[in-house]
């Protein structure tokens, strides 16, 4: 036992095992990258911004941010690009890196990206849950539905214009949409016009409804000569307040959560905050070109606002003071938006990126290549994922770790604005050339195109009236045809029916004859054997007569001479009876063989009388039998006539109906909206009417705070008086 313990291998304790080598940057990573990526990303061509050549440089990341993100291989961005995850895929000669390799810079990374084998592993950093999102905003008790709003453009055009701004109500299924000097309101579950808001200032270039959905703000103008913002009640359909007074198109603009302030600007390069009166809160000069975005976060902390030149900054709300510059962007920025919850911001620029970045800090955590060409619109949608459209045509839905969910249908041009309406998971998206189209979100196939030019309801009506006289056209004759072949139909069903009676009755008479002819043979039969009978009997009587009267004869002779023979007198006497009983017979059966044939000559008469009639009923059932089998052939060939017609004609009467169906709304609609401009023309000649007196209540409050601030300084300056002088 000693010895076999002694055989035994001894293996080494734990605490003698040898740590597995460490993988470095400088022995592992290093040599990779440089066979693989050095001639692209070194420190004189740093295509991207991002030099490998270098660990500091590369764990630093570049125009796309963070490159690498150490103890995980797979959020790290340059690991993504070279495993063919996301595009621009790596290297660009479309050959990926061997797997080996691409196994050791997971490991590498995995391991903590160290730099040689001195350094000792970070802590990993807590990862952004884009998954998880806590809504900041509630949904509101009562849905944010506009009520009835007219439904005639305030202006006309023969072409489609450019779709410059899309907004979607974060509660109700609506959205809003420019169109030169109005705004249309679409309901997103029936894709039917909902209203018209009127914008006489111009061409409405930036929309957005407040966060609980019962505002909307109209900003925009005319380029080079005045710029409005203007907000609307969605709810109730009236203007709440106009401000700005820019002397240039208003681009961007945007009311804080609390509404009571809202932030605008555009080609004057500052970014203007004021109270709903108009009055300028603060303004921020940093920007160095155009305006083109700006957004409040939900929970109205911070502002982000956006220039032309690809300048971001991150704003406290409240007092303007800057918190962060979201470097990054090498071109013009196109969309500001917000998640829900406040905790991550999109930026979209022309450079073709969408960034999103996190408002504590202001670092950039992710870049996404959504468009090569340039990303023209970027929105959140409610539960995180990000819908962004391009100059490439496409609209595309993308999880915030960069991975493409979806692509639309391919748009007629580029681009220009997209939105989200999360109340019926659609996506729509407007271009260049005026086409507004909708999504379902898993379909690739628009659902609806939207008018972003509609005809005014008198045009509605005359189209609608010549379309009703087209289709009436094609109706008429084909109820008219129909109608006939109904009352053909009636006709020989009515004549069938009659037929049918009449052949039923026929039916009752041949049964009836049937019985009366079987009674006539059975009492021919029947007469028949009697008759034979009494002619037997007969013959029978008749051949006994001479016998009997030849017996007697002699039976008399006998008798007389034998005149006292009793037996001889019986015998004469029996014959004698005998003779009468058989003349008797014989003349009761000769009457009856007449009677007989009689009753048969009447029952042979009466039997070819009701056979004769049978014969012709027969005939006349077998003629009626032709004759409504004929009506019944004619009938189903009319009943199929009229089922071929029914299709069509229950389409052209259906399409009828339609029409004078939408014929009634229009004119109803068209009763409405002149109501509601008089209505409105009432209340501005009301407003103006006040607006001496308004004026002249403010005028009187100022000199009243004026005076009161004289009495204030003067009761000031006799306290000290008196403080002086006790």
């Amino acid at each position: 036992m000693l010895a076999a313990l002694v055989l035994l291998p001894v293996a080494p304790c734990l605490g003698q095992e040898k740590a597995p080598p460490k993988l470095t940057y400088a022995d592992h990573a290093r040599p990779i990258l440089m066979q693989r990526c050095s001639s692209c990303h070194n420190s004189d061509r740093s295509e991207g911004d991002l030099d490998i050549t270098n660990y500091r440089s590369l764990i630093s990341g570049g125009g796309s941010g963070e490159s690498i993100t150490p103890g995980s291989a797979d959020e790290s961005y340059l690991f993504r690009l070279v495993t063919h995850q996301e595009s621009p895929k790596m290297p660009p000669s479309g050959t990926k890196i061997p797997d080996p390799q691409i196994e050791m810079l997971r490991k590498w990374i995995d391991g903590g990206a160290l730099e040689n084998s001195g350094s000792v592993a970070k802590k990993r950093k807590p990862r952004v849950d884009y998954g998880t999102i806590t809504a900041g905003d509630k949904r509101p008790n009562v849905i944010p539905m506009p009520s009835r709003m007219p439904l005639n453009p305030a202006l006309v055009t023969k072409r489609k214009s450019t779709v410059r701004a899309i907004a979607a109500n974060p509660w109700a299924p609506v959205i809003a949409v420019s169109s030169p000097k109005q705004v249309l309101l679409y309901r997103t579950n029936d894709f039917a016009l909902h209203g018209v808001i009127p914008f006489p200032e111009g061409q409405p270039e930036s929309l957005r409804f407040s966060r609980n959905g019962q505002l909307l703000l109209i900003a925009g103008g005319r380029g080079a000569d005045s710029g409005t913002a203007v907000l609307w009640d969605a709810i109730n359909g009236r203007r709440v307040t106009a401000v700005g007074d820019a002397p240039d198109s208003i681009l961007a603009a945007d009311i804080h959560g609390s509404q009571n302030r809202i932030a605008w600007g555009g080609p004057g390069k500052v970014v203007y905050v004021c109270n709903l009166a108009g009055e300028i809160e603060y303004e921020i000069s940093k920007h160095t070109d155009w305006i083109t975005a700006l957004q409040f976060s939900p929970d109205g902390k911070f502002l982000v606002t956006a220039d032309r030149n690809g300048g971001v900054f991150l704003w406290e709300a409240d007092s303007g003071n800057e918190v962060a510059t979201l470097k990054g962007h090498q071109k013009s920025v196109t969309a500001i938006d917000w998640r829900i919850d406040s905790k991550l911001a999109l930026t979209a620029s022309e450079d073709g990126t969408v960034r999103i970045w996190e408002p504590t800090n202001g670092k950039q955590i992710r870049s996404i290549n959504a468009c090569g060409k340039g990303v023209t619109d970027a929105t959140f949608t409610r539960d995180g994922l990000i819908v962004t459209g391009g100059r490439d045509h496409l609209v595309r839905v993308w999880e915030q770790n960069g991975k493409q969910r979806r692509a639309t249908d391919k748009m007629k041009e580029q681009v220009t604005s997209v939105a989200w309406c999360s109340e019926t998971n659609r996506i729509i998206a407007g271009d260049w050339a005026g086409n507004l189209k909708v999504w379902d979100k898993a379909k690739p196939k628009p659902v609806a195109w939207l008018r972003v030019n509609p005809p005014s309801i008198e045009s509605r009506v005359n189209q609608l009236s010549q379309e009703l006289a087209a289709a009436q056209a094609v109706f008429a004759p084909l109820e008219e045809q129909t109608q006939n072949l109904v009352s053909r139909i009636g006709e020989l069903g009515a004549s069938n029916q009659a037929e049918i009676s009449i052949k039923t009755a026929s039916q009752k008479k041949l049964a009836s004859f049937k019985i009366a002819i079987e009674g006539l043979d059975k009492q021919l039969k029947s007469s028949a054997g009697q008759q034979q009978e009494r002619k037997k009997e007969l013959a029978l009587k008749r051949n006994a007569l001479p016998a009997v009267a030849t017996a007697l004869v002699k039976a008399k002779v006998a008798a007389s001479s034998l005149p006292r023979d009793a037996d001889l007198a019986s015998m004469v006497k029996t014959l004698e009876a005998k003779q009468n009983e058989l003349k008797q017979r014989v003349g009761v059966l000769t009457k009856q063989l007449k009677q007989d044939n009689a009753k048969r000559s009447d029952v042979l008469a009466n039997l070819k009388s009701n056979r004769d009639s049978k014969n012709r009923v027969v005939k006349e059932t077998q003629q009626l039998s032709l004759k409504i089998a004929a009506n019944e052939k004619m009938i189903g060939q009319l009943s199929s006539q009229v089922a071929q017609r029914k299709p069509a004609l229950d389409k052209a009467r259906g399409e009828v109906t339609r029409l004078k169906n939408r014929i009634s709304f229009w004119q109803k609609e068209q009763g409405f909206s002149r109501q509601y401009a008089a209505l409105q023309k009432q209340l501005n000649e009301a407003r103006n009417a006040n607006e001496p007196l308004r004026q002249a209540v403010d005028t009187a409050r100022e000199k009243l705070a004026n005076a009161n601030g004289k009495v204030e300084e003067i009761e000031k300056q006799i306290l000290e008086l008196k403080k002086q002088n006790p």
